[in-house]
């Protein structure tokens, strides 16, 4: 099971991903390996080369687990500040045992933190 420790190890040389916190309710995934986001406020003109879900969930007793997904971005649906990210080519890449703010580098604040955050490596 691959075990990831920050954003930048899922990118390439250049590349720029959009990586997004969920708790997978309206990430879809679909047989083919299409699929799409759910709803976020991003600039859909800003090139990015993949899209990485983080997507938590805890059971029971509380504890913690996070699987990492990602995928090529295929296009927008909706309105500013309500985009819809169209994906493909969408793949379980492995897991994380680092919160969403040490995964992806920023600061804990509970109005911005799980924003989508724009990556370069």
């Amino acid at each position: 099971m691959p075990l990831f420790t920050s954003a930048e190890e899922l990118l390439n040389d250049g590349e720029t991903g959009l990586f997004l916190f969920t708790d997978g309710k309206f990430f879809i995934v679909n047989a083919d390996k299409t699929g799409s986001s759910g709803i976020w406020n991003i600039n859909p003109q800003r090139k990015i080369n993949r899209v990485v879900v983080f997507r938590w969930s805890s059971d029971q007793a509380g504890q913690r687990f996070v699987e990492l997904f990602a995928a090529l971005p295929n296009g927008f649906n909706g309105a500013p500040g309500q985009y819809t990210i169209l994906l493909r080519e969408i793949n379980w890449v492995g897991k994380t045992v680092r919160t969403w703010e040490e995964f992806v580098g920023t600061q804990q604040n509970p109005v911005t933190s799980t924003k989508p955050q724009y990556i370069t490596r």
